[in-house]
């Protein structure tokens, strides 16, 4: 798993903490994220999607269900 956190820091200067990390590995429930602003809650829902996507095989049009949380992935990745 450290080569998917090592690409996000590599490529993309993305660099998690160990908590942010845990909620992109996530795998049971959803996962609720309460943290103060400017804290990575759309970094970190940018690096879950990834990692979903990437690792488990998740079509995009299936964990992407609105337009605004598609323009802002979309908006990231540029």
């Amino acid at each position: 798993m450290n080569i998917f956190f090592n690409e996000l820091k590599d490529k993309f200067n993305i660099n998690l903490t160990e908590q942010q990390k845990e909620i992109v590995l996530h795998k049971e429930k959803p996962c609720l994220v309460l943290a103060v602003p400017g804290a990575g809650k759309t970094t970190v829902l940018i690096a879950r999607t990834a990692y979903l996507i990437l690792n488990h095989k998740v079509l995009i049009h299936q964990y992407l269900q609105t337009k605004s949380i598609l323009d802002l992935f979309l908006n990231i990745l540029e």
